[in-house]
């Protein structure tokens, strides 16, 4: 039997804490676009290192919407890896894109950049890297490829909050 990490213990000195946050935030009727979420959203953006944060109901909600920012033709292709949830293809399919599925590296969780560079095509429109259980994509190999190309880059990191890659002294991004 494998044992996983048990959240419920890690987390247990923070439960009476969260409830009461939680039972409070009911209280006041402000969890909608309120100031909890306005402090999240600010405190989000500090820790990715990035001027704005906006938070969604949702990863799917959050990368169909950046998929549909870009005002692209329908039916353009998005590359995903092919070991990511199902939410990451739902939310190509709802901004009316066709998601196209690249292999993930032999040893890790995350795209493989040798069969990404053969799926990319003049249909291709973004490139959408999931990064996966707090491993982070080679988003420096992906730039390289897409250099002088039209494509965009769009993260997915539902699952890598945090997450940074400093393998390569060349980036080292919070995602």
């Amino acid at each position: 039997m494998i044992k996983f990490l048990d959240l419920y213990k890690q987390d247990k000195s923070l439960h009476k804490k969260i409830i009461t946050k939680i039972s409070n935030l009911f209280k006041k009727g402000d969890f909608i676009l309120g100031s909890e979420v306005d402090l999240f959203e600010k405190k989000f953006s500090k820790l990715c290192g990035s001027k704005y944060a906006i938070s969604c109901a949702n990863g799917t909600d959050a990368l169909t919407l950046a998929l549909k920012s870009l005002d692209l033709p329908k039916n353009s292709e998005v590359i995903i890896p092919a070991m990511t949830y199902c939410s990451t293809a739902f939310s190509i399919i709802n901004a009316n894109l066709k998601p196209i599925l690249v292999d993930i590296e032999t040893l890790g969780s995350t795209i493989c950049i040798k069969d990404l560079k053969k799926k990319i095509n003049r249909k291709t429109k973004v490139i959408l890297p999931v990064h996966l259980y707090g491993s982070v994509a080679n988003l420096y190999e992906i730039k390289k490829i897409i250099k002088s190309k039209n494509i965009y880059l769009i993260d997915d990191c539902a699952q890598a909050h945090g997450a940074y890659d400093d393998s390569n002294n060349k980036v080292k991004k919070k995602n």
